[in-house]
C-alpha cells in the first residue's frame, strides 16, 4: 500500500492538503503485470523482458520467444515452436521445416567376394556423371539350395552354381558430390552374379570334420552379390548378400555322411506324410536324432534335407534349386539309390561320390528315366 500526499497552496493563502491512497498489485504467473492507482488516475504497466534462444539440432534452428518472462525451448525433428505469453496466456503456433544440404560422407569397407570375383571388364555404366561418388544398394532375396558337389559346371557344359533369380529384387543409389542420391534406372537383373563362387567352394570353406555334431554352420551361407564386376553394399560398404544352403547329396539326415541312415530316414519321413493325408508339409522330414535337429516342417533346414533326399529327382532342372518339400517325392525308390550308393561307396575306394551317384542313377540323375 502506497500513501501520498498532495497539498496545494492558492495565491490568497489558503492551504489544502489531501492524502490519497493507491494499491500496486504484482502478479506473477508467465510473466509480471503491475498495477498503479494514484489521484490522478490507474497506470498498467506490463513488463517486456523476453529471452530469445537458440537450440541447434541435426541442421534444425528453434527459435522460442517470449514476451512477459517466458521462455520455452522445444527442438524436435525440423520443427520450430514459438510460444508468446502475456499474463498468463499463451498461444502456440506450428511450423515445419525441411533441412536440406549435403549427406554425410560414409566410409566405404574395400568388400569383396571372398570366393573369387571376376576378371575386370568393360561395363557400361552410370557412375562416369560428373560429380560422382559411390554407389550402395538395397535386394530382396529368396532362399536357395544346392549339392557341395557343385562346381558351377554342369555334366554337359552348361552353366550350373548359384541361381541370379535368388536376387528377386535389386535397387542401385548412386551418391554424387553435391549430396543429391539419384535411383539408376537401367539395372539389368541379367547382370547379377556371384563372381567365381560356387557352391562346391563355399561348401569347402568350412572344415566339415567326421564323427563330430553338425551345427547349423554346415549347412548355411551367405554369398555375396556382384553387379558385373562390382561387389554390391549398402549404405556402410558391407556386402550384400543371398541366403544358401549346402549339403551333401543323399544326406537327408543332415550329418554330412550319406548311409544306410540316411535311407531308413528317407523310409520313415515317406510312411509319414502318407498317414498324414498326403501332406508334406505337416510332418519334418529330417527327424533322425543323430542328425542336425529340425524343429518345424517348414524350416528351411528341412527343406534342405527334402532337397538332399529327392535323389532321383533332375539336377539340372532350372528350378531345382527352389523347389520346396511340397512339390518333391521322397519315397522307398530314393531310400533304394541311397543304400546302392552307400554299398559301392563301401566297396569303392578310387571314385568320388559324384561318379558314384553317375553309377547309382544313370541318365536318372539329369532327368531321364
Amino acid at each position: 500500500t502506497v500513501t501520498g500526499t498532495t497539498t496545494t497552496v492558492s495565491d490568497t493563502g489558503s492551504k489544502t492538503t489531501t492524502t490519497v491512497t493507491g494499491t500496486t498489485t504484482t502478479v506473477s504467473d508467465t510473466g509480471s503485470k503491475t498495477t498503479t492507482v494514484s489521484d490522478t488516475g490507474t497506470t498498467t504497466s506490463v513488463s517486456n523482458t523476453g529471452t530469445t534462444t537458440t537450440v541447434s539440432n541435426s541442421g534444425t534452428t528453434t527459435t522460442t520467444v517470449s514476451d512477459t518472462g517466458t521462455t520455452t525451448s522445444v527442438s524436435n525433428s525440423g520443427t520450430t515452436t514459438t510460444t508468446v505469453s502475456d499474463t498468463g496466456t499463451s498461444s502456440t503456433t506450428s511450423s515445419t521445416t525441411t533441412v536440406t544440404g549435403p549427406v554425410s560422407p560414409i566410409t566405404f569397407t574395400t568388400t569383396s567376394n571372398p570366393y573369387g570375383t571376376l576378371p575386370p571388364i568393360d561395363v557400361e555404366t552410370t557412375t562416369t556423371a560428373n560429380g560422382y561418388l559411390y554407389s550402395y544398394g538395397t535386394i530382396k532375396t529368396q532362399v536357395g539350395y544346392y549339392f557341395s558337389h557343385d562346381n558351377g559346371i554342369r555334366a554337359n557344359g552348361d552353366k550350373g552354381g548359384f541361381s541370379p533369380e535368388q536376387v528377386v529384387e535389386l535397387n542401385i543409389y548412386d551418391v554424387f558430390e553435391d549430396g543429391s542420391i539419384k535411383l539408376r534406372e537401367a539395372v539389368d537383373m541379367s547382370k547379377v552374379n556371384f563372381g567365381l563362387a560356387t557352391p562346391e567352394k563355399v561348401y569347402n570353406t568350412r572344415t566339415h570334420a567326421d564323427n563330430v555334431k553338425t551345427t547349423i554352420d554346415d549347412f548355411k551361407y551367405d554369398v555375396p552379390v556382384m553387379y558385373e564386376n562390382t561387389p554390391l553394399v549398402n549404405t556402410k560398404g558391407e556386402a550384400l548378400t543371398v541366403p544358401v544352403y549346402i549339403g551333401v547329396k543323399g544326406d537327408i539326415n543332415l550329418d554330412n555322411k550319406v548311409n544306410a541312415v540316411d535311407a531308413s530316414t528317407a523310409l520313415s519321413y515317406y510312411a509319414s506324410y502318407q498317414t498324414n493325408g498326403n501332406s508334406k508339409t505337416s510332418v519334418i522330414c529330417q527327424n533322425d536324432k543323430n542328425g542336425l535337429t529340425v524343429t518345424s516342417p517348414t524350416d528351411d533346414l528341412d527343406q534342405l534335407a527334402a532337397f538332399l533326399g529327392d535323389v532321383d529327382t533332375n539336377e539340372y532342372d532350372p528350378a531345382n534349386w527352389k523347389t520346396t518339400k511340397a512339390d518333391r517325392t521322397v519315397n522307398a525308390v530314393d531310400a533304394s539309390y541311397i543304400l546302392s550308393f552307400y554299398a559301392e561307396k563301401q566297396t569303392t575306394k578310387d571314385k568320388t561320390a559324384n561318379d558314384i551317384w553317375n553309377d547309382v542313377l544313370g541318365s536318372a540323375r539329369f532327368g531321364t528315366k
